[in-house]
């Protein structure tokens, strides 16, 4: 990703929107690092991280395990990604941007 498109931090709200059952998306104001408590919460998304589960985001519908389910929406479905402070450089896991090392 380049220096200068648009990406999304973890405080910023966003409108929820995973599908209930009928199709309708849940619309509900979530910061984006509290995702995982949303899910849980309000779409009871819970169990073992090894769980299978479906991603209902808007009818995405991917298969993943729980464990992944939360990193998969904040990366995909709302462009959460991880900016260097010091060299700018932007990673779409945090796992990243712990591993990196500005030259």
């Amino acid at each position: 990703m380049a220096h200068n498109q648009q990406y999304h931090v973890l405080n910023e709200l966003f409108l929820c929107m995973w599908d209930d059952e009928y199709g309708l998306h849940c619309n509900e104001l979530v910061q984006g690092g509290n995702m995982a408590t949303h899910l849980r919460e309000f779409h009871g998304i819970s169990g073992p991280e090894h769980l299978a589960v479906l991603c209902r985001w808007q009818g995405c519908n991917a298969s993943m395990n729980k464990g992944s389910l939360t990193r998969h929406v904040q990366g995909t479905h709302l462009g959460i990604r991880y900016p260097c402070n010091t060299c700018g450089r932007v990673f779409t896991r945090i796992y990243g941007l712990e591993m990196h090392h500005c030259p």
